[in-house]
């Protein structure tokens, strides 16, 4: 979907470049070498393509430079499959403790990453995890899927896994703002998640003061979760909870 808007987008503007460049070339005649008709029409061809490949190839590492460097067109362009920037959410242990953590996803024109930590209240790490494969994102079915490799703080045991999600959106053409879905371990331990995004932004590992101010969000966001100790585990938003 998006190579075939940056596609349509540089053959647009190749077209035009093309059309004004042979405009300036015919009225100057600058490259009529031959009074042979057929001969100038060969060269006006092969000229044309080569400068069409040229301008196309140029707009198009153009707008892709662009589109992984500047998150204003990005999120325009990406829109309805735009996830990069922070999650966050909630979830409850097998033996009733309450965890909030952060997840973040990292996206350009061809790969997307992902990777989050979970924390207890008093702000010790519980576990992490990161993406270990390409994610595959279905716009029909509004399906997110990818392998993962969750580390434990307690023992530093690397747990991989598979994580299929649905993702939702306000509208049509609005951004996905709430994940939903199954974390499936390699022991098959089944779990259900559910997160919020809160920022585009990518860079809250940088900042321990960021980190901090993040999880204080979310424990404020899932306050009445967190308060309500009859919740269940794993009927709350609940985010690799393999042990």
């Amino acid at each position: 979907m998006l190579y075939k808007k940056i596609f349509y987008l540089a053959l647009l503007i190749t077209s035009v470049l093309v059309f004004f460049t042979w405009s300036i070339i015919d009225n100057s005649n600058f490259l009529i070498m031959s009074d042979n008709v057929y001969l100038q029409m060969l060269f006006k061809i092969l000229t044309s393509l080569i400068l069409a490949y040229l301008f196309f190839y140029s707009i198009a590492s153009f707008v892709i430079y662009l589109l992984n460097r500047l998150k204003k067109i990005k999120k325009f362009i990406f829109r309805s499959i735009y996830f990069e920037g922070t999650w966050i959410g909630f979830y409850r242990t097998k033996d009733n403790n309450p965890i909030v953590y952060f997840q973040i996803i990292e996206q350009d024109i061809e790969h997307m990453h992902i990777y989050g930590e979970a924390y207890y209240l008093n702000m010790n790490l519980r576990c992490s995890w990161h993406s270990t494969s390409e994610v595959t994102i279905e716009i029909k079915n509004a399906t997110l899927s990818y392998l993962t490799d969750i580390e434990l703080d307690i023992n530093k045991v690397h747990i991989p896994g598979f994580f299929i999600s649905t993702f939702f959106k306000k509208g049509i053409r609005e951004i996905p703002w709430r994940i939903k879905g199954t974390s499936t371990s390699l022991n098959n331990t089944n779990v259900s998640i559910e997160q919020i995004k809160v920022s585009d932004k990518t860079d809250i590992l940088k900042c321990i003061d960021d980190k901090t101010k993040l999880l204080q969000e979310a424990i404020k966001t899932f306050q009445d979760d967190i308060n309500n100790i009859n919740t269940p585990p794993f009927e709350t938003p609940v985010l690799l909870e393999l042990v």
